[in-house]
């Protein structure tokens, strides 16, 4: 079972942002951009995650966004995917999922009280 939370971070995301040469997607340059707007979203998450314990590796840039996992000894790991709206840019969209018979109710428990209590986070809504 999933999780998805959806949210605006206004002083994270980055309208502006340049793709820089690293984080080009060849085949999907929409995606590379809209993943320069979103870096530090990503990484700014991955290092509250870790302020709560959670030792999840450094986000990488895919063409469905950021994906960063949390490994639970030996192989489950929860997968954080993080990207923008494709309606909407600036509404971001982290989906945690369970892989390999992992549970993600640490994990989703800790992003939502990441989420709900950060000064950076609006319009926060979970499914």
């Amino acid at each position: 079972m999933s999780k998805e939370f959806q949210f605006r971070a206004p002083t994270l995301f980055d309208a502006s942002a340049k793709v820089t040469e690293k984080e080009v997607l060849h085949d999907a340059p929409a995606a590379a951009e809209a993943g320069a707007r979103t870096k530090k979203v990503a990484f700014w998450l991955k290092s509250e995650m870790a302020n709560k314990g959670l030792a999840a590796n450094d986000p990488e840039l895919d063409e469905g966004g950021w994906l960063f996992s949390v490994p639970q000894g030996g192989g489950p790991f929860v997968l954080c995917s993080l990207g923008a709206s494709p309606d909407d840019q600036s509404l971001l969209v982290l989906l945690v999922t369970g892989i390999g018979g992992a549970t993600e109710d640490v994990v989703t428990d800790a992003i939502s009280h990441i989420l709900r209590n950060a000064s950076e986070i609006t319009e926060l809504k979970v499914d």
